[in-house]
């Protein structure tokens, strides 16, 4: 019974709204109040529709023209013009005109027109037009134009045009034109256009045009097209074709143009265009080219490079800059060498030197016969070279080799030859190079005979400095090597 008696009343209040009359409010008669039951059964019978009024009661519900006041209803607010003032209800407030004032319901207001007012419902306020002021709600604020002031919704604000502001709610914020000012949403916050302020979300911003600001969330920042200003989300932010400021992520940052400023990421930053300014990732930094900084956990990847490269591997095309790694590999341009060389030490040794002129890898193996036994070196180092005019150059290294008696050593026993290499390069020929110069080694071991491990004494001069710690020896020697390298174009 109280089922169908609600659906009775729900009835007549959808009823009642879609009535149509020819008037404007401005047009109808100002009356001081009426009291009415139910929409048309009141102190106006069925003409309550063509008069505006100061006041207005309704027990259950009722219909007027326009209210230039106060109204209060029991269960429903049924106003077919404007509404100035205030208007209260137990479940709904409609109002087919415009609104200035204030509103407030149990379930909600409905507004067909543009409406400058205070509206509080316990579920939903929609608004046909514009809104301008404050819509508080248990569930959503639907405005079909723009919005201006504050809406805050247990669930959503959606907006069909332009919102400026500040807007709250549970799981989503919508606009489907531009937003400026400040959205926060326990969800995502979703701008079909140009967003301009704050955007806080539990998950994801969406922001389909431009984008000025900070956007925070914790899974994505999203933006079509450009971006200027600050992002960080716990997984992921994707930019457009430009982009300009600080964007930062828990896993990667993927721009589909260009970018400029700083990225920051747990896992990648990747630019399909031309990134300048700072990339810094945990594990990779990709981008068509860049000028700046690349600083990555593992690898750096890009094609024209102006600036520096850091991280354990670094791949370019082409660099101005340096490449600062464990490999650098530069397509144009860079330094691939092979040397051969001869020491007092190491008697016969090959080396790969990769890189650019500035800072190149080495990679070694060398062997020696000491005593009964031979030896192997395998080593890694550094370097620079420095030219000079008439195909003279200029060397300075620093590389490490481990004295091994077999290919794979079978104790834990430290002996290390470490040397700083000094050498002047002549080129008779492009692709050849001769190379001599002094070293000074530094032999640090072991001294102790633990696992079977016996230190080698190689070298046959007395060293010119030693010393001891704990059970390792430090020992320092001076030396020379030479030898010729092969350059591969």
């Amino acid at each position: 019974m109280k089922t169908k008696a609600f659906a009775i009343i729900i009835l007549i209040f959808f009823w009642g709204t879609q009535l149509n009359g020819q008037e404007t409010s401005q047009e109808k008669p100002l009356k001081d109040f009426q009291i009415s039951l139910l929409p048309f059964i009141g102190t106006d019978g069925s003409s309550v529709t063509d008069f505006r009024y100061r006041f207005s009661f309704n027990i259950v519900a009722g219909a007027t023209g326009g209210i230039e006041g106060f109204e209060a209803g029991g269960f429903a607010n049924i106003t077919r013009g404007d509404l100035r003032g205030i208007q209260l209800s137990g479940f709904a407030n409609s109002v087919r005109g415009d609104v200035n004032g204030f509103q407030g319901a149990g379930f909600i207001n409905l507004v067909g027109g543009d409406s400058q007012s205070f509206a509080g419902a316990g579920f939903i306020n929609m608004f046909g037009g514009s809104k301008q002021g404050f819509s508080g709600s248990g569930f959503a604020n639907v405005t079909g134009k723009n919005y201006q002031g504050f809406a805050a919704a247990g669930f959503a604000n959606i907006t069909g045009g332009h919102h400026q502001g500040f807007a709250a709610s549970g799981f989503a914020g919508i606009t489907g034109g531009s937003f400026q000012g400040f959205s926060g949403s326990g969800f995502a916050n979703v701008t079909g256009g140009h967003y301009s302020g704050f955007s806080g979300a539990g998950f994801a911003n969406v922001t389909g045009g431009n984008f000025q600001g900070i956007a925070v969330a914790g899974f994505a920042n999203v933006t079509g097209n450009d971006f200027q200003g600050v992002a960080w989300a716990g997984f992921a932010n994707r930019t457009g074709e430009t982009a300009r400021g600080a964007i930062g992520s828990g896993f990667v940052n993927i721009s589909r143009g260009s970018f400029m400023g700083l990225q920051g990421a747990g896992f990648a930053n990747l630019v399909r265009s031309h990134s300048s300014g700072v990339q810094a990732a945990g594990f990779a930094n990709i981008s068509g080219s860049i000028q700046g900084l690349q600083a990555s956990g593992f690898i750096n990847i890009a094609g024209e490079v102006k600036g520096v490269q850091l991280g354990v591997i670094n791949i370019a095309d082409t660099i101005s800059g340096v490449p600062i790694g464990f490999v650098s590999f530069v397509k144009r341009g860079g330094l691939r060498q092979v040397e051969l060389t001869a020491s007092d030490i190491i008697h016969m040794s090959v080396s790969l030197r990769i890189g650019t002129p500035l800072f190149y890898n080495i990679f070694s193996f060398g062997r020696r016969q000491f005593a009964d036994e031979r030896f192997n070196t395998p080593g890694y180092g550094i370097g620079t070279s420095i030219p000079l005019p008439d195909r003279w150059s200029v060397h300075a290294e620093l590389h490490t080799s481990t004295l091994q008696g077999k290919w794979i050593p079978d104790t834990d026993q430290l002996d290390q030859l470490n040397e700083v290499r000094l050498t002047a390069g002549f080129r008779p020929l492009k692709s050849l190079e001769l190379f001599a110069g002094p070293v000074m080694y530094n032999h640090l071991y072991s001294d102790s005979e633990e696992n079977g491990f016996a230190p080698r004494e190689i070298f046959t001069s007395k060293a010119f400095y030693d010393d001891t710690w704990g059970k390792y020896k430090s020992k320092f020697y001076g030396g020379v090597r030479g030898g010729i390298r092969l350059i591969i174009r």
